[in-house]
């Protein structure tokens, strides 16, 4: 039937379908809104194990979370911790600007590694474009 999760009450709380070559994941609450919340860090896990792996190298501190987005153009980088954390994500040879969603600003626009200094309990969600591309 799809339904992956359930509320204590039997509701369905996500469901997935199969749709073409690809799935559609219906959550019945907010669901970035909600994996946000340090409470809900196992959701957090969950989801990110649900997701496909990422073309992008990561490495994280302890209580730092990244997932993507299914196409990689989009990552969100959650620090779950009172303590500073830090993510280091690795594009290998390929040329990538990196811009910060929320703040607006540029955080790179180069090959290879880039590492990211989290404040506690900081979010970045970062858009990625490898060079030429235009969307």
């Amino acid at each position: 039937d799809g339904v992956m999760a359930h509320y204590a009450d039997g509701h369905p709380a996500w469901i997935e379908q199969p749709v073409g070559k690809g799935r559609v994941i219906y959550a019945t609450f907010a669901l970035f809104a909600s994996a946000l919340l340090p409470e809900n860090h196992t959701l957090l896990v969950w989801i990110r194990k649900h997701l496909p792996p990422s073309p992008i190298g990561i490495e994280t501190s302890d209580q730092v979370e990244v997932t993507h987005s299914p196409d990689g153009q989009a990552l969100y980088v959650v620090n779950h911790a009172d303590e500073k954390g830090r993510a280091v994500l690795s594009f290998g040879r390929k040329k990538v600007s990196i811009q910060n969603i929320l703040t607006g600003q540029m955080v790179a626009g180069l090959a290879g590694t880039v590492t990211l200094h989290l404040a506690s309990r900081e979010v970045h969600v970062l858009s990625i474009k490898e060079e030429g591309d235009t969307r």
